[in-house]
């Protein structure tokens, strides 16, 4: 098993970074690449396979987890012309984002929602249905 891999050449990363061949089912070239590889390098970029890395580098400051072309592109594709809180800022900003935000999306919290995010979904769905 390697730690390093790069990337296949069946594989293609579309607009959305989403891995391809081909087919419409992408879970089993995916899981392949999990099981073979810690890492997948396309280029400059390196894609985190397995969670404990990924656990491990979203403790790391001196690690970004996007460039800045990739934040500006996506933040115009989201309509937000500017990153998203939390998610497209890294280190101290985005602790001290989480800081603030973590509690508003504690479980408990969330759960208070439920009703009405269900009245919602049913008044949603029922609109098309």
């Amino acid at each position: 098993m390697a730690d390093t891999q790069e990337l296949p050449e069946d594989y293609v990363s579309d607009r959305h970074g989403v891995f391809v061949s081909g087919t419409p089912d992408v879970q089993p070239g995916v899981a392949r690449l999990a099981r073979e590889n810690r890492t997948i390098r396309n280029g400059d970029h390196v894609t985190l396979v397995r969670m404990e890395d990924i656990l491990t580098a979203t403790k790391r400051r001196d690690v970004r987890s996007m460039e800045p072309a990739i934040i500006e592109m996506a933040s115009a594709m989201m309509g937000a012309g500017r990153p998203l809180i939390p998610l497209m800022i890294d280190g101290e900003a985005h602790t001290k984002y989480r800081r603030l935000l973590d509690p508003l999306f504690a479980p408990r919290q969330v759960a208070r929602l439920e009703p009405r995010v269900r009245a919602l979904s049913h008044e949603l769905v029922d609109a098309f249905a």
